[in-house]
């Protein structure tokens, strides 16, 4: 397992509003970019955030079901 950081690039082609678990915030169409870690397995991590069925367990799993990822960049450590 390679541990590593990543960049995602999302774009958001309509404002939404977000419900997490605890909170609700609104978010206007546009370009966003969302950086993570993993250190127990880059790969598994960035293919994790590219499918399209999981359970969520972070605010960017909530906003990947209304944003399209355009790239993901992972980064060795």
């Amino acid at each position: 397992m390679t541990p590593g950081v990543y960049l995602l690039v999302l774009k958001l082609d309509q404002a939404t509003r977000l419900e997490t678990r605890k909170s609700e915030f609104a978010l206007e169409s546009g370009w966003y970019y969302y950086c993570g870690s993993a250190m127990n397995g880059l790969s598994h991590r960035i293919r994790r955030h590219l499918a399209p069925h999981k359970k969520r367990h972070w605010h960017i799993d909530f906003l990947l079901e209304h944003a399209q990822v355009k790239a993901a960049m992972p980064y060795h450590i």
